[in-house]
């Protein structure tokens, strides 16, 4: 198990699995905080988690629709968690990005956008409901200017706070969407890919160092139960363990992609 502190590499993507987690609790607090930008006309950049608030979704939709092409996102909402993963990089010195303290990012709004394009579209954003707010200093970066945004920070603060209090029932926080130097030392010392069988549940798949819990014994009994040859169920996602996801996918005229989402879960009747 990886925490947050201890991930090096400066991508986001090494704590997908606690941000969606963090992404369910948030939609659980707050409905519909966020929606997917991914159905658009866009090609994603690198580590891009594809939502944003609705008001931003339509601009960009707008923006695309006037544009004729598709844009490359490189980064729309960026979770609590993942800017506080990114500021502590950037204290150890493993980065040189410009990197916001946790809870002051445009990003974690919900409401921001790094356009890959930027210098081709920046007339074509500002007609449509976006300001290119720091000029060249962060020529990427788009806010979006729509009334109807509001600032979820404090609520998707609250939602670790409630994600962390379900995982530890024996050193609960207060829920109180306040980013203190205690949640913030929580953020840093909760598990990269999630919490076992907590709020939204993890996509299993073959990882390093390799996930391991309750979540994925049960998915190899179920696979077993399915009639999938495996001979081990000790909850260590191994390389025995992909395989027989994919035999179980292609047994079900599923893409064997050896990488448990909601769609193998339901196949499988996990939770």
């Amino acid at each position: 198990m990886v925490l947050v502190k201890e991930i090096t590499e400066g991508s986001t993507i090494a704590v997908r699995g606690l941000d969606l987690q963090l992404f369910w609790e948030l939609n659980q607090l707050v409905p519909n905080s966020l929606v997917s930008i991914s159905d658009l006309d866009i090609n994603s950049g690198e580590g891009l988690f594809p939502y944003c608030q609705a008001p931003a979704r339509n601009a960009l939709k707008a923006a695309l629709a006037a544009h004729g092409k598709p844009l490359t996102i490189n980064s729309a909402y960026r979770s609590v968690i993942a800017q506080a993963m990114l500021y502590s990089q950037k204290q150890r010195g493993l980065i040189d990005n410009l990197v916001a303290y946790p809870g002051h990012s445009d990003h974690q709004k919900g409401a921001s956008l790094d356009i890959e394009e930027w210098e081709d579209v920046i007339t074509l954003m500002s007609n449509h409901g976006w300001q290119w707010t720091y000029g060249r200093s962060d020529a990427m970066h788009f806010d979006c200017s729509a009334d109807e945004i509001r600032d979820i920070r404090p609520d998707s603060v609250k939602a670790f706070q409630r994600l962390w209090n379900q995982a530890n029932p024996n050193n609960k926080i207060a829920e109180d969407g306040d980013l203190g130097e205690q949640t913030l030392e929580c953020i840093y010392n909760s598990p990269a890919e999630g919490f076992p069988n907590v709020g939204y549940p993890r996509t299993l798949k073959l990882t390093t160092p390799q996930q391991h819990g309750k979540d994925v014994a049960e998915l190899q009994i179920a696979l077993r139960k399915a009639g999938i040859t495996l001979a081990k169920a000790e909850g260590i996602f191994d390389e025995a363990t992909e395989k027989a996801v994919k035999d179980f996918q292609q047994s079900k005229g599923s893409s064997p992609d050896g990488i448990v989402g909601e769609a193998t879960r339901k196949l499988l009747a996990l939770p």
